[in-house]
């Protein structure tokens, strides 16, 4: 591959970005208002009384070592972390210039992967935002990542250098106590963990209620 370098002869043309329907995801940092503690010794308990969901894995999109019920929702030691994560979403569409009542979280869950464990390409159905709360992570523990969906985005020229213009993935690096936002149609998958210890995580969607773009559209419990 030959990169051409700019020619100093060639005329310069002034000119300004336009930002045309941009995917826009949104990074929070709770760790000094969350308290992991209770988060992670409920997990721990959830998860010392049930199976894993990875038993087989070739027919899940997921290669956590385990995976909880959908319904955390429901449990009181979730229920700051999911108070925060929804005013943070709300915060969200009121940037995004949206119209909406209120949000609520409709389905809620913890990931747990091991040394070796990783989560494959998927989106999140029947939800408008979803989320991801690190609760632990280990050095080395992988990136979550999201794909370019764009159909153009599978021709590509060669690349002199990566940037958010031209990358294909781009990879967020976990932090214990960062929640990140993004659309639920957004395809995403988890790198591998390579650190060594177990990556904790708890995933979340979140759905309008009351009307939803036009007068006979509602969502309600």
């Amino acid at each position: 591959m030959r990169i051409l370098e700019p020619e100093s002869d060639r005329p310069h043309y002034p000119h300004h970005e336009l930002a045309i329907f941009p995917t826009l995801a949104y990074a929070f940092t709770l760790e000094d208002t969350i308290d992991a503690g209770p988060i992670l010794r409920r997990i721990s308990e959830l998860r010392s009384a049930s199976t894993a969901l990875t038993d087989e894995p070739d027919s899940a999109p997921w290669q956590f070592e385990w995976m909880s019920s959908t319904n955390l929702q429901t449990e009181p030691a979730l229920a700051p972390l999911l108070s925060a994560a929804t005013v943070c979403a709300e915060s969200v569409l009121r940037k995004e210039g949206w119209e909406f009542e209120s949000l609520e979280v409709t389905e809620c869950w913890a990931n747990v992967s091991s040394p070796g464990g990783s989560h494959r390409l998927h989106s999140h159905p029947n939800s408008l935002l979803s989320g991801v709360w690190f609760a632990a992570v280990p050095p080395g523990s992988g990136q979550l990542e999201f794909r370019d969906p764009r159909p153009s985005g599978w021709l590509r020229l060669d690349r002199q250098t990566t940037t958010a213009a031209n990358a294909q993935v781009i990879g967020v690096d976990p932090q214990e106590g960062l929640l990140v936002v993004f659309p639920s149609w957004l395809p995403h998958s988890v790198a591998t963990n390579r650190g060594n210890g177990e990556r904790i995580s708890v995933a979340f969607n979140l759905m309008p209620t009351g009307r939803i773009g036009f007068p006979t559209a509602s969502f309600t419990r």
